[in-house]
């Protein structure tokens, strides 16, 4: 029988709980419902500086201990996984100290934190604890995406030459789950160039163009609108491949490959193609179980601490490129103080939650 860990949650906001409130959304999403839904864990406790949420998600959930102090539920519980749900200007704080207190898997929301200063000394904590330190950048775990990238790698549409990346706002918000999966897809990055966006968030969007170590150039843009749009276009030789949407949509890729056009002799046109039932269990249930065998040393984590921190290096390396009026600026970057506060919300132009 597999062991079933210990866990706790620290921010019982959306991603905490709250978006499993929404009627229209398919759970379980949020950490908390991942939990109680999962057969490897148990929710033992949960904490927030606001108490009410902290005891409405208690509540729901039927955990027996409610904190306002995430070091005092620390220092008082046995604890096997931690999921750090706070604003991300917290991020490291907490990664930190439930490193020090050696829980075993750290389950961290994106972006890994507003700066790479601050990555950088949440991965050294855990390397030095010998703690799995996981980012939840969750289309890692989608069975749709996982498809796009088992093509890729078989070489399905041919030799990839370029991708159109398009995202909503910002760059850390937005924009680094679209980075996590051009590194997914492409590798590391090695350079960026292009302009930011600004609007009234702390936290804009850029356009420009990112250059990855197997040579293949991609267009981004993350622009503020008032609908949702997520949207990879990968082309290669011989065909083309859309993933995106939304990440708990029930089909998000779409393939097309070149074949002899009806309309005009001697041309092949893209023809769309059946990719299947891609259908997966939800990304957080296939995202614990990730972390559970980490932890049992059987397999590495589909999103790293490093890979968290790669996505956020892309994010401010636009920062720089608009210091330096959009030259290309070369991966990695020696300036790792820069911080950015994230928004709260890629929906709204001031990036602030509507209460």
């Amino acid at each position: 029988m597999d062991q079933v860990y210990r866990a706790a949650i620290v921010g019982c906001g959306r991603m905490g709980f709250l978006f499993d409130e929404d009627p229209l959304i398919k759970g379980p999403v949020s950490h908390a419902a991942g939990y109680k839904a999962s057969s490897r864990t148990q929710l033992v406790a949960v904490c927030d500086i606001d108490k009410d949420k902290a005891e409405q998600l208690a509540k729901k959930y039927g955990v027996e201990k409610v904190y306002t102090s995430y070091i005092d539920m620390l220092a008082n519980e046995s604890l096997d996984m931690v999921s750090v749900c706070t604003p991300p200007d917290a991020h490291a704080e907490v990664v930190i100290a439930a490193a020090r207190k050696r829980v075993k898997g750290i389950f961290c929301e994106k972006p890994i934190a507003p700066s790479l200063k601050e990555a950088d000394a949440m991965i050294e904590a855990c390397k030095a604890s010998e703690s799995v330190l996981m980012i939840n950048h969750s289309r890692r775990w989608d069975t749709n995406f996982q498809y796009v990238e088992d093509q890729i790698e078989k070489r399905t549409v041919g030799e990839i030459d370029l991708v159109n990346a398009f995202s909503t706002v910002g760059l850390l918000n937005g924009g680094t789950h679209v980075f996590d999966l051009l590194r997914m897809y492409l590798g590391n990055a090695i350079s960026v160039s292009g302009c930011l966006l600004p609007d009234a968030s702390t936290d804009p969007g850029a356009r420009g163009t990112i250059t990855f170590e197997n040579g293949v150039t991609c267009f981004f843009d993350a622009s503020w609108r008032r609908y949702v749009l997520f949207e990879l276009q990968i082309y290669g030789q011989k065909g083309m491949m859309r993933a995106g949407g939304m990440v708990r949509a029930e089909k998000a890729v779409e393939l097309f490959f070149g074949k002899e056009s009806k309309n005009e002799s001697g041309i092949l046109e893209l023809e769309k193609a059946d990719t299947g039932d891609l259908q997966s269990a939800p990304l957080i249930l296939n995202a614990i179980d990730n972390l559970a065998r980490a932890i049992e040393r059987k397999e590495t984590v589909r999103c790293s601490g490093e890979d968290g921190r790669a996505s956020l290096q892309i994010a401010m390396a636009f920062h720089a490129s608009e210091d330096r009026g959009g030259q290309t600026v070369q991966l990695p970057l020696k300036d790792r103080g820069r911080y950015v506060k994230a928004r709260e919300t890629s929906f709204t132009k001031d990036g602030l939650l509507k209460r």
